[in-house]
């Protein structure tokens, strides 16, 4: 199939293949926040049989602007839902997929100091990922021991 979601059409991907995504992402935020289809048509502004049939796979192609409406109440980004829909290409939905996103909603309402901790953190571990992938292309492994001690000149 071609993606022509950067013309701000849906993606010619088969149409039931984007519903079950989207259907099944909106029952998921909902469930997760715990409210029930009514409190979200009600935080909405969309009736509660429109919510029921996006949930079922029932509505052929939601708006933006449904969808706009739709993030906002189940507190996610857009591109979630815009993502699921077919609006956006599929390598724009790594980070969205992998549960990332939600992490990154959370730690962005933690106060700025919890953040900083979890960015040092975060560098952290990338750079010891980034010295033990070195030492694998290098053909150490964790368990190898490494002569790191520099040796000292003998003082006379």
């Amino acid at each position: 199939y071609t993606d022509r979601s950067s013309t701000g059409v849906p993606s010619a991907a088969p149409l039931k293949e984007r519903l079950l995504t989207l259907g099944t992402r909106i029952t998921e935020l909902r469930v997760a926040k715990g409210i029930t289809h009514a409190q979200l048509a009600d935080k909405t502004g969309i009736s509660r049989s429109y919510v029921t049939r996006l949930e079922s796979n029932r509505v052929e192609l939601p708006s933006k602007r449904v969808l706009w409406s739709l993030a906002k109440a189940l507190t996610t980004t857009p591109d979630v839902l815009l993502a699921a829909a077919g609006y956006m290409p599929a390598r724009d939905r790594t980070i969205r997929d992998s549960g990332l996103e939600i992490a990154f909603r959370y730690v962005a309402t933690l106060p700025k100091e919890a953040q900083r901790e979890i960015l040092d953190f975060v560098a952290d571990v990338s750079l010891q990922h980034k010295m033990y992938s070195d030492d694998q292309s290098n053909g150490q492994t964790p368990d190898t021991p490494q002569n790191t001690a520099t040796p000292h000149p003998k003082e006379s």
